[in-house]
């Protein structure tokens, strides 16, 4: 270290090659004393960082699996949860003294005593409460879900479950106050692998129904012996058809076929138009087609509509 010595080396760099160590070992020296103190900075992260946590998990399980809520009056949970994760953070950003979580370390910004300090722990409940409540809205949709989304929802249903019983054994084995680095890896393992869990579910059962809508038009073929590009283009025309209702479904025809044609087989243009348009009439007549918007299918609502300017022409 004599060479990296800011004392030896003076207020200049010295030349040539040593001027170069000279640099590397000062910045290394700079970045030493940054990280002066990362464990505290680490702990205040992630303290404050639990109010924003629990609304993004509470948000997944209202969602989950459609993507909207399960009535509008959940909306009131929502905003609820909102105000309660914002407390929360701020709460914990102004706590004086020692974290809740991490009582081994003190608030580097050292505010003083105010009103979050005093109500944080009730706070920090309510926000425990809206996931919970937001967990339980779970039950609701799996009373009124196909079995496609009951899939879904068993991985939701697990990996809350994995949540649950993380938090709990932690504040049961090492108190309010008190730290666990296997009990805070525990729990931080078990909210990593929520998300983790919604995705998997997301990806593998609604790929798992296109796939199935696609298997009942092409009976009569393997429906793995099927050219590989046919079969993305054939998911992804299917997808815009179920869960893209601003797109109309001739536009997602045409983009389908026109990429068939490009970048597939010669007849490949024709299979996937014959496929598509299987589907596109089994949506019409049953009523399953989600379209809505100026020029999009709406169902009933769009021929009520057309009956009611026939009539007045």
């Amino acid at each position: 270290m004599g060479v990296l010595s800011p004392k030896r080396c003076g207020n200049k760099a010295p030349k040539g090659r040593p001027r170069h160590v000279w640099k590397v070992g000062t910045g290394i020296l700079n970045v030493i004393r940054m990280l002066q103190g990362r464990a505290v900075a680490a702990a205040l992260a992630l303290s404050v960082l639990d109010g924003p946590l629990f609304l993004i998990v509470a948000l997944l399980f209202l969602v989950f699996p459609d993507g909207r809520l399960p009535s509008s009056r959940w909306l009131i949970l929502v905003a609820s949860a909102s105000l309660l994760a914002s407390l929360t953070f701020l709460g914990a950003l102004l706590r004086p003294g020692r974290f809740l979580f991490y009582a081994q370390y003190e608030n580097p910004l050292d505010p003083p005593p105010n009103l979050l300090t005093d109500a944080w722990d009730g706070i920090y409940g309510l926000m425990v409460g809206c996931v919970v409540l937001a967990a339980l809205s779970l039950v609701s949709r799996w009373r009124r879900a196909d079995n496609v989304q009951r899939a879904q929802l068993k991985w939701a249903a697990a990996a809350a479950t994995l949540i649950g019983i993380a938090m709990v054994t932690y504040g049961a084995g090492a108190g309010p106050s008190a730290y666990s680095e296997a009990g805070d890896i525990a729990v931080g393992t078990a909210f990593t692998l929520f998300p983790i869990a919604i995705g998997v579910a997301v990806l593998r059962y609604r790929l798992f129904e296109i796939d199935r809508i696609i298997k009942e038009k092409v009976a009569n073929w393997d429906f793995k012996r099927i050219a590989i590009l046919d079969r993305l283009i054939l998911r992804m025309g299917i997808c815009e058809l179920l869960y893209f209702r601003e797109i109309p479904p001739k536009v997602s025809m045409n983009e389908a076929i026109e990429l068939a044609k490009l970048f597939s087989t010669q007849r490949s243009g024709q299979f996937v138009n014959g496929v598509l348009d299987a589907v596109v009439n089994d949506m019409k007549a049953s009523g399953g087609l989600p379209k809505s918007g100026r020029g999009l299918f709406d169902g009933e609502h769009e021929q009520a509509n057309l009956k009611t300017r026939i009539k007045k022409s």
